[in-house]
């Protein structure tokens, strides 16, 4: 028979547990977040289908009605293929601790743990984003920040849409711009910038809601002297618009592009970055790249990588901010099955947000030869890289 908790079951834990995911969340509260919608259960490894946010052309007006577009959304498929879980136990004497307590001192403290993986696996995918600088100073300016909306700019983000428009900070910028008076005094802020000064949160400034993360991500990047090639393909025709996998040759003989590296082919103002890392051999190499080529090029466009220069300043390397729309990134829950397997002294309860599409599950077992309640609380999930030039990497100083 299942050791009985009392209101401590299953479903008490799944429902905290999932409202304590929220809450901790950084990032993932912050891009796109869709789910399958037919609700129904997967298994880490499984591909869904999630709606995503759709877009439109003008043309010149009036649009005949046979011409009306579908109202039809995109689409982006997403494999769910991480899995995390924390477990921890339950002694009797914790059992007899208030809810309060119990979901503070552990449902609490696993859920954050979770949401800190999460955050790091949508961070993982920077390397997607082409659009990266390097602040123009020791430190972090508003000069930067304009430097930022202006790249976002000539990428077409839709940088009117505030609510959606995100800064996600490193320590070092955040502590850089709390030193402005332009965030924290009132002759350079006015009001919000009192209320900064009381709450440390930087808030809406420039058109971006800013916010420090503890998990910013850094970028390695090539150490490469030659960084000027081209375009090599076969038959020597170049390469259409939407290509993703392309050659280049005329690099060092073995030099070794770091996944991350932009880059700009001549004849497109188009940046690209490395999704992959490449080693040359012969001097040439396949390369993948963010996004798919903007346009056709031709065979023999020079391939030219952003490299670092005497004065250190533009090579987008180390610890990097992150400006970006949401709709830069996709991120999907799937529902883990449930079940009662009292029989064999088990409980187990998924829970999925309809409005979020946020999951989490607790399993709940009692274990004789601890003499605890064992709690195990997992999510699955996965992402999606959707537009990548709606972000903006702006780097430290090198």
């Amino acid at each position: 028979m299942a050791n009985a908790v009392g209101n401590y079951n299953e479903d008490f834990f799944a429902q905290e547990a999932l409202v304590s995911l929220y809450k901790h969340l950084g990032l993932a509260t912050r891009v796109y977040m869709g789910y399958d919608r037919e609700y129904a259960t997967h298994q880490a490894g499984d591909t869904i289908k999630i709606r995503g946010p759709g877009s439109f052309t003008a043309g010149n007006a009036p649009t005949a009605t046979a011409s009306a577009a579908d109202v039809t959304a995109r689409s982006a498929t997403i494999t769910l293929d991480q899995w995390k879980d924390v477990v921890f136990g339950l002694t009797d004497k914790e059992l007899a601790l208030s809810k309060k307590q119990i979901i503070e001192d552990h449902v609490d403290p696993a859920a954050a743990a979770i949401a800190d993986a999460i955050d790091q696996y949508i961070l993982s995918y920077y390397y997607a984003v082409p659009y990266a600088f390097c602040q123009a100073g020791a430190t972090a300016a508003v000069t930067d920040i304009v430097e930022a909306r202006r790249l976002l700019q000539i990428a077409r983000c839709p940088l009117g849409d505030r609510a959606n428009m995100h800064a996600m900070l490193t320590l070092t910028h955040e502590k850089d711009l709390l030193n402005l008076a332009a965030f924290t005094q009132y002759q350079g802020g006015d009001g919000p910038a009192v209320t900064t000064q009381l709450s440390g949160n930087l808030g809406l400034r420039y058109g971006f809601n800013f916010w420090a993360n503890q998990n910013y991500s850094t970028h390695v990047c090539t150490t490469a002297t030659d960084v000027a090639g081209a375009i090599d393909s076969d038959p020597a025709v170049g390469y259409d618009k939407g290509t993703s996998t392309i050659h280049v040759d005329a690099f060092g003989a073995s030099d070794v592009l770091k996944k991350g590296d932009t880059f700009y082919i001549t004849g497109d103002p188009q940046p690209y970055s490395l999704t992959a890392d490449a080693t040359l051999s012969s001097n040439e190499i396949d390369i993948n790249i963010s996004p798919p080529l903007r346009q056709a090029v031709l065979d023999n466009a020079v391939v030219t990588f952003v490299a670092k220069t005497p004065a250190g300043h533009d090579l987008p390397a180390g610890a990097f901010s992150l400006f970006f729309h949401r709709n830069w990134f996709g991120l999907a829950f799937g529902r883990l099955p449930d079940a009662d397997l009292s029989g064999l002294g088990a409980k187990v309860r998924s829970v999925l947000d309809p409005v979020t599409g946020l999951g989490i599950r607790v399993t709940m077992w009692y274990d004789g030869n601890l003499a605890k309640k064992m709690v195990r609380v997992d999510a699955l999930y996965g992402g999606v890289v959707l537009e990548p030039d709606m972000a903006c990497r702006m780097h430290e100083s090198a």
